[in-house]
């Protein structure tokens, strides 16, 4: 019985323990050429406004964030005004690009469905901050919840979860020792 208990305890741990995320997105190298061919649109611009969705209740790392760039440069295609609309998936795992509103890009989209879209492994440049525009503020995400900006789980959710597993694993392992003591003491 003593070597059971510390087994079940090793084994309660080792559930708790938390996997590293896994990621979907590979990207083959591809040349600067190769980006240029496969882009409808080619620009550079700010990021001035960044609208993530409604993760609320159902979440998905592919559901899209749309970004709004006003247009200070065009090397391919027709951006149709002064401000360009781009989507790319909340997730990184998906591939997602993360822009931040504020800064300056090389952008690489191309037209899907009607709607410009561009991913990690388009070809995207930060080119740093952007200075021609005064930044809108971002529109903050409804619902919240535990991912992180990345699409991710929230290390707090992790932190929170590791620390109720331990507690259950303590409050069996405890349970155990009285046990197996009224057991010997019966």
């Amino acid at each position: 019985m003593r070597r059971v208990v510390p087994l079940i305890m090793l084994v309660l741990l080792a559930v708790q323990l938390p996997a590293s995320p896994a990621c979907a997105c590979t990207c083959a190298a591809s040349t600067e050429a190769e980006h240029t061919r496969h882009a409808t649109l080619i620009f550079e611009g700010g990021a001035v406004d960044s609208v993530e969705p409604d993760n609320d209740p159902v979440y998905s790392s592919t559901d899209p964030i749309v970004v709004t760039f006003t247009v200070t440069a065009v090397h391919k295609g027709e951006p149709g005004g002064a401000r360009v609309t781009v989507q790319s998936p909340q997730g990184e795992t998906s591939c997602g690009y993360r822009f931040a509103v504020g800064r300056r890009y090389k952008v690489y989209a191309q037209l899907v469905d009607g709607k410009l879209v561009t991913l990690s492994c388009s070809g995207n440049k930060d080119l740093g901050l952007d200075l021609t525009d005064a930044p809108v503020p971002p529109t903050p995400q409804a619902g919240g919840g535990t991912r992180d900006r990345d699409g991710g789980v929230s290390p707090f959710t992790v932190v929170g979860a590791g620390v109720v597993g331990l507690g259950i694993a303590a409050l069996i392992a405890f349970g155990a020792l009285l046990w197996t003591r009224r057991r010997r003491a019966g």
